[in-house]
C-alpha cells in the first residue's frame, strides 16, 4: 500500500477504490484494462469500484471516445464532499439532540416491559438451568418435580449440580416427597440448600419453576420448553409467594435443611 492510498483509506476510502482513484488521477483518462493494469485488481472488480466512485462523483466517463475511459474528478471534488458530510453530521447531531428527551422517555417506558423469551426442546431446559448459574443474588427458589427433571435432562443435571455448588448457588426448593427428591437429598449434604418436601398426593406439578435474581423460568417437560421471563417487578412478586408457601408447607412435611 502506497503512502497515497494509505492516506486515502485513513479518510474512509476503500483501499480499491483508492488505488483506482489515484491511478486515474495521474493518468488523466484510462480504461479499465489499463486501470487493471495499473492497480493489479482484477477487471470484474475494477468495474464495481469505478461504479461505486460515480456514484460519489469521484470519477466520470470521459465522452467522444471509441472506447469507453475513465477519468478522476480534481482533488477538490473529494474537499466538496467531506464538507457536505461534516454538514450532514452536523445536521444530524442537531436533530439527535432535539429528540434525546422523547427517546429517553420512550428507553424507560420500555425497561418496565418484561422481556420475554421461549427456549424449545430439551435444549431449550438446559439453557434455562445454565441461565440461573449466572445469578448474582446466588439464590435460587424452585417449585419443581425432581423425578420430571431427570427424566428430562439425565446426563446434564448432575453436571448442572456440580457447577451450582462450586459456583456458591443456594437453592431453595419445594419438591413432592417421592423417592427422587429423597434421593437428591441423600446426595446433597452439607450443602447450604434449603428442601421443603410436600405430599405427592397432594400437590402436583405438572410443570417447574425457578426464580432468580430479576427472572422467573418456567419449565414445562412434556413437550421440553422453557419460558424465560426477566421482570423486576414479576420476579419480586414470585419471590415473595415462594417465600409464603414454602413457610405455609412446613404444616404438611418437616423443613429439611440440607
Amino acid at each position: 500500500m502506497t503512502p497515497l492510498v494509505k492516506r486515502l483509506t485513513s479518510l474512509g476510502f476503500p483501499e480499491k477504490d483508492a488505488g483506482v482513484y489515484l491511478a486515474l488521477l495521474k493518468a488523466g483518462a484510462a480504461t479499465v484494462q489499463e486501470i487493471a493494469r495499473q492497480t493489479g485488481i482484477n477487471r470484474s472488480s475494477v468495474y464495481v469500484v469505478l461504479d461505486r466512485l460515480m456514484r460519489r462523483g469521484f470519477v466520470s466517463i470521459v465522452s467522444n471516445k471509441t472506447v469507453r475511459q475513465y477519468s478522476a474528478a480534481p482533488p477538490e471534488r473529494l474537499m466538496l464532499t467531506a464538507k457536505e458530510e461534516v454538514e450532514r453530521s452536523t445536521l444530524l447531531l442537531q436533530n439527535l439532540a432535539t429528540l434525546s428527551p422523547t427517546l429517553r422517555t420512550a428507553h424507560k417506558s420500555s425497561q418496565f416491559k418484561p422481556k420475554i423469551e421461549v427456549l424449545e426442546g430439551a435444549i431449550g431446559l438446559q439453557k434455562g438451568f445454565e441461565n440461573a448459574l449466572s445469578s448474582k443474588e446466588k439464590v435460587m427458589r424452585v417449585f419443581s418435580s425432581t423425578g420430571d427433571i431427570f427424566k428430562s435432562l439425565p446426563e446434564y443435571l448432575p453436571i448442572f449440580v456440580q457447577q451450582r455448588l462450586m459456583r456458591g448457588l443456594k437453592m431453595r426448593g419445594i419438591h413432592p416427597d417421592d423417592e427422587a427428591s429423597r434421593e437428591m437429598i441423600r446426595r446433597l449434604p452439607n450443602t447450604p440448600d434449603e428442601i421443603t418436601l410436600i405430599p405427592r398426593n397432594k400437590f402436583r406439578f405438572p410443570s417447574d419453576f425457578g426464580i432468580y435474581d430479576e427472572k422467573v423460568a418456567f419449565m414445562s417437560h412434556r413437550p421440553p420448553f422453557c419460558v424465560m421471563i426477566q421482570s423486576k417487578e414479576i420476579a419480586e412478586v414470585m419471590k415473595v409467594a415462594f417465600d409464603l408457601a414454602q413457610k405455609e408447607a412446613v404444616r404438611y412435611k418437616v423443613n429439611k435443611k440440607l
